[in-house]
């Protein structure tokens, strides 16, 4: 069950994350954007790291919106590999969607990279956006598109212009046609009066957790002895990794068991031990299991070999061309058996995979 959070959106700028004002995110959001303001809008793409709750976001309000009686539907870009797929990604929504077609109205679309692990490269994910425009198709014109994408992903040039290809440019196309009228007297083209749509991507950055609804999130998570944990936060300046809802989980459950959230170093210990301990669907296909020992160094020397070549990123396909800015954990790791090193890349420790890299959870 999903808490109704009260989520607010920025337009996307490049930042140094090492410089970030925190309290911007955290103080008055009078002047921050609403899920009305990206209705607006053709095209709006939703930046924001793993963790800061994209995927749970874009279903809530899909979920709002049909509540209205506004035709929504909640697509996960993964499923689609083809146009035979758009059926399943409907997700039984299947009548709604004919409904939506054979009307006059529009509709909204989420189109959400969850599961990002199987959209293994930028063709993968350029794939999937051309199913959704191939199954948009006659209907293109009535539709308000909204797709998440992480920071890191964004930078790609290849993932901002898949998008403007599959999707922004055949919205224009259909956009213009429908905008083009011929007066009744005179149906030649030369007396058409011809009026190019000329939609842009609007791009903005999901903002972090208010501290009000940092709150609410914190009690949905079941928390105890509220306000001595907020103090904790505070007196521990760790309100950055409050104000995200995935962190947030890890530290109410640190706070329900011991009571207190340590120094900055006993914080991120606990949270890399829980996650190297979080059960992983893998393990169980695999029928094994390393012990949190072993998982932990391991970790350590991806993390030194990262830290060593300066790059975020560490590649997960064995044999693949790892690409700049990108650590071969197969290379890292070369003394450890392939199968292992899955299993260690699909920890908890590590952001789920994009475009067969992974890169460590954390702020």
């Amino acid at each position: 069950m999903h808490i109704q959070l009260k989520r607010t959106f920025g337009e996307f700028k490049e930042i140094d994350r090492e410089e970030t004002n925190w309290d911007e995110f955290i103080g008055d959001r009078s002047s921050r954007l609403s899920w009305s303001d990206l209705h607006k809008k053709r095209v709006s793409v939703v930046l924001g790291e793993a963790g800061i709750g994209k995927t749970t976001e874009f279903k809530l309000e899909a979920a709002r919106l049909a509540e209205k009686g506004i035709p929504s539907f909640f697509i996960a870009l993964n499923q689609l590999t083809n146009p035979s797929d758009w059926q399943m990604a409907l997700e039984g929504q299947n009548l709604e969607f004919v409904n939506w077609q054979n009307g006059s109205g529009e509709a909204f679309f989420f189109l959400d990279a969850v599961d990002e692990a199987r959209l293994h490269r930028h063709a993968d994910l350029t794939r999937a956006l051309w199913v959704v425009s191939h199954s948009l198709a006659g209907n293109i014109h009535r539709v308000r598109l909204t797709i998440s994408s992480r920071v890191t992903d964004w930078a790609v040039k290849d993932v901002p212009r898949a998008v403007e290809d599959a999707l922004l440019a055949p919205i224009n196309q259909a956009m213009t046609v429908e905008n083009t009228s011929v007066p009744p007297d005179d149906t030649t083209a030369e007396n058409a009066d011809f009026k190019p749509a000329s939609e842009v991507l609007f791009v903005v950055a999901l903002d972090a957790l208010s501290t009000v609804e940092a709150r609410r999130c914190a009690r949905h998570y079941q928390l105890e002895d509220e306000e001595k944990f907020w103090e904790a936060v505070s007196l521990g300046e760790y309100t950055f990794m409050a104000s995200r809802p995935l962190d947030l989980s890890w530290m109410v459950k640190l706070w329900n068991t011991k009571r207190e959230l340590g120094t900055y170093r006993e914080l991120i210990e606990a949270n890399i031990s829980a996650r190297l301990r979080e059960v992983n669907e893998n393990y169980l296909q695999a029928g094994k299991a390393l012990s949190e020992v072993e998982l932990l160094a391991g970790a350590q020397e991806l993390a030194a070999a990262a830290e060593f070549c300066g790059v975020a990123f560490i590649s997960i396909r064995k044999g693949g061309p790892a690409g700049p800015g990108v650590v071969d954990a197969f290379s890292v790791l070369n003394h450890w058996q392939p199968g292992d090193v899955d299993l260690l890349l699909n920890t908890a420790i590590f952001d789920e995979a994009s475009f067969d890299r992974v890169k460590f959870h954390h702020r």
